[in-house]
């Protein structure tokens, strides 16, 4: 990427974390849209869109955004935990739990650089089996139950 490419794709990742932070969420997206036209491969700024969305009840568009950014950085635990949770969100229980089996794998063996609210289970010591019991009775308590 050239210096000026460079120089445009912080102004837009700057700009719309500014924007987020100040609430102004459609003008946040337009930033990152701009952003991740010059550089499509940077997990962050995917990952970053997608919080966006979900905070204006796009959950589809940042599912996606979610899984872009997985895609580009595999080990990126929090962009699996925000699968999960979308999956969860929208009812999607089997793959939650396979997201969640593969977090568990993720953060366990180390291979991750990136810390995730899951991090807080792992540490607390709690199992694989003991996480997936925690998602079922989740579920078992949850809207998608009464559907």
């Amino acid at each position: 990427m050239s210096e000026e490419a460079d120089r445009l794709f912080a102004h837009h990742y700057v700009a719309a974390n500014t924007l987020a932070d100040e609430g102004r969420l459609q003008d946040a997206d337009t930033e990152f849209r701009a952003a991740l036209r010059l550089r499509p491969d940077h997990a962050v700024t995917s990952f970053l869109r997608g919080n966006v969305l979900y905070r204006l009840e796009r959950s589809i568009d940042a599912l996606k955004a979610y899984q872009r950014a997985l895609d580009l950085e595999p080990g990126f635990t929090p962009a699996l935990g925000s699968i999960m949770a979308m999956q969860r969100t929208l009812c999607m229980l089997e793959p939650a739990e396979a997201a969640e089996r593969r977090l568990i794998q993720l953060i366990r063996s180390g291979a991750t650089p990136w810390i995730s609210p899951t991090d807080a289970f792992a540490i607390a010591g709690l199992t694989a089996a003991e996480l997936l019991a925690i998602n079922r009775a989740y579920a078992s308590r949850s809207l998608c139950a009464r559907r």
